[in-house]
């Protein structure tokens, strides 16, 4: 059985014996070793250019050779597997170095508010709240009629049975007193403690 698991895969011979030819110089064990690599490097997952896989190749190739003939060193497993392992790595560097990106226009909008945008919307938003909260209920009701249910003054004179002509002039009225919370608020803001 091991000897033909050895056939099918010349990687999984004896460590000793790929290692030793590969070594030596012996053609068919550098080809061996070239065509694990390459195999690696070739690997769609990685998406390395046709005309940067042989660099990488050559690369893992000088590492296997100053690892096997480091003194001491021993392959744990295969030489294929180690070479593999190698590959991998050298690729997955690779892809560090030259990850693929578009360059930034820096006349490119930032998509999200700055920060004062945002700031000063929060706080319009909290002004308007206490502005309705110290408004007077008929002028409170007025501009949820108006704003929120989006009547006309025509409907809302026929809703509570008054005059256009009176719904208007409590609008101008309502309105004034709004800007006038308004400007107290804002007051009060600006003043020093």
């Amino acid at each position: 059985m091991a000897g033909k698991r050895e056939a099918d895969d010349p990687a999984a011979a004896p460590p000793d014996g790929l290692a030793q030819r590969f070594l030596r110089g012996d053609a068919a064990a550098l080809a061996q070793v070239e065509g694990i690599a390459a195999q690696v490097v070739r690997h769609r997952g990685y998406f390395i250019p046709s005309t940067d896989q042989q660099e990488i190749v050559q690369e893992i190739v000088t590492q296997v050779w100053q690892a096997l003939a480091r003194p001491g060193f021993t392959v744990r497993k295969s030489v294929g597997a180690f070479v593999q392992a190698i590959a991998c790595r050298r690729c997955v560097d690779w892809m560090r170095r030259f990850r693929p990106s578009d360059p930034i226009d820096p006349a490119t909008p930032d998509p999200a508010d700055p920060p004062d945008r945002t700031y000063l919307a929060r706080e319009r938003h909290e002004i308007g709240r206490r502005i309705l909260r110290e408004l007077r209920d008929a002028c409170r009701e007025l501009f949820r009629l108006v704003v929120l249910e989006d009547k006309s003054y025509r409907e809302i004179a026929a809703l509570q049975g008054r005059s256009e002509g009176a719904l208007r002039t409590q609008m101008y009225d309502c309105l004034r007193e709004a800007r006038a919370i308004r400007d107290l608020l804002q007051e009060e803001k600006s003043a020093p403690e």
